[in-house]
């Protein structure tokens, strides 16, 4: 029997040796959830929905592989997890909501060393409107659960899940989340088969940082009207298309207000393992100045093993600082990526510098972190506001205060001091 869990290593080579950081990325946080996703749960999947039909509609799974258990029975040559995939469905009407359907389906996966995720495929009779869906999947011989659920809104043409990305070399589907760099992909979308067209929206341009929590601006959201607007020929429902930016925008219409959104990636996304990704995490934990001589270096990479020597005061201080933090760089791009990456995001910002909140209450438009004890109003409380956007539905936008301010600072100098509490 062999278990995959969740693990990445980096290499830091400093003047006088290496600092080798491994750290498991598996994570437990209490929570409580009313219509919305737990965050942070042991299993990784990625529910989305695609309506092939106007009665039918697709609900795909993708699991990182790595989160899943493979077990080799006796006289069998092959390690197989196995997955269960449960299902309620609402139907939704204004305030009303009713109960419409259930289901269970059960996947079996043969490991492959060669395959990051495992992706399953569900078929549910569904009709025009709008639909909550609960979901529960479990990896059967771990025991491990994830919950979620989403909006199937089946009452137009035009919304993300009236279109389906296939990898035109394997011609199966892929998550928006997965969509990397340089794919070659076919865009389905066969409720709109009587089109000759669609439109292509790509945002290229730079995308600034959050603003600190205690600060009185907003995020930067980037505009459609900023984006390169072409067409791609759609032919029996499908389009060909190669992915060169970033931020991209696929619609019916010239002047979208909704459509399939998704941001590309590079291959080694969500973990960092590249020189060139190690320096921008660390504006939050650096002054303007000092983020200026690392990005300006000849070698970045020098300034920042320096910048985690001199905050831990020695080797075995750094590894551990260097391991946590990237931990939860990675973590943060798991689940908060939007139209930039998750670290980037202001949850990826409190995320970085505050690490796993003590509870997350969430609602349908509102996620609150809590720091601490919360019963006696001692904890320190992030709340974060759904904002509606064409180019995302993860976008949450932090309300700011500048009472935030005394805590920021304090969590930084603990960073660069070295004394930051690890889990």
């Amino acid at each position: 029997m062999i278990a995959k869990s969740i693990q990445y290593c980096f290499f830091l080579f400093v003047t006088f040796g290496a600092i080798v950081a491994c750290k498991s990325s598996s994570r437990t946080t209490s929570t409580e959830s009313t219509n919305s996703s737990n965050q942070f749960q042991s299993l990784s999947a990625d529910v989305f929905a695609y309506h092939a039909s106007d009665d039918s509609t697709a609900i795909y799974c993708s699991i990182n592989s790595s989160s899943l258990l493979y077990a080799r029975k006796l006289g069998t040559k092959d390690y197989t997890s196995y997955v269960s995939f449960k299902y309620s469905l609402y139907k939704l009407d204004g305030t009303n909501r009713t109960f419409a359907d259930s289901g269970t389906f059960y996947f079996k996966d043969i490991i492959s060393e060669n395959r990051k995720s495992s992706v399953f495929k569900a078929m549910l009779s569904l009709k025009e409107g709008i639909y909550d869906l609960q979901v529960r999947v479990n990896d059967v011989q771990r025991n491990s659960e994830y919950k979620t659920n989403i909006v199937l809104d089946k009452s137009n043409r035009t919304n993300k899940q009236n279109f389906l990305a296939l990898s035109q070399s394997t011609g199966l589907a892929v998550s928006p989340s997965q969509i990397l760099k340089g794919d070659s992909i076919l865009i389905e979308s066969l409720r709109n088969i009587g089109l000759s067209k669609l439109f292509l929206f790509e945002y290229n341009s730079d995308i600034k940082l959050p603003p600190a929590p205690f600060s009185i601006a907003t995020p930067e959201i980037p505009a459609v009207a900023d984006a390169i607007k072409k067409t791609l020929p759609l032919e029996n429902g499908l389009a060909r298309h190669y992915v060169s930016e970033n931020l991209q925008i696929i619609s019916t219409t010239e002047n979208p207000n909704s459509g399939y959104s998704f941001v590309a990636f590079t291959h080694d996304y969500p973990e960092v393992k590249k020189k060139s990704e190690l320096h921008p995490p660390l504006r939050y934990l650096t002054t303007k100045q000092e983020f200026e001589n690392i990005t300006k270096a000849r070698n970045p990479k020098e300034k920042v093993d320096l910048f985690w020597i001199e905050c831990g005061g020695s080797k075995d201080r750094a590894r551990a600082l260097i391991a946590e933090y990237y931990d939860r760089v990675q973590i943060a791009n798991t689940h908060f990526n939007s139209y930039t990456e998750g670290w980037r995001t202001d949850r990826g910002m409190i995320y970085l510098v505050f690490g796993e909140p003590t509870k997350i209450t969430s609602t349908v438009n509102q996620q609150t972190w809590v720091y601490g004890d919360d019963s006696n109003g001692t904890g320190l409380k992030f709340v974060f506001t759904k904002s509606e956007s064409v180019w995302s539905d993860n976008v949450y936008i932090l309300r700011r205060d500048p009472m935030f301010k005394t805590h920021w600072e304090r969590m930084v100098t603990a960073w660069r001091n070295g004394r930051i509490y690890i889990n």
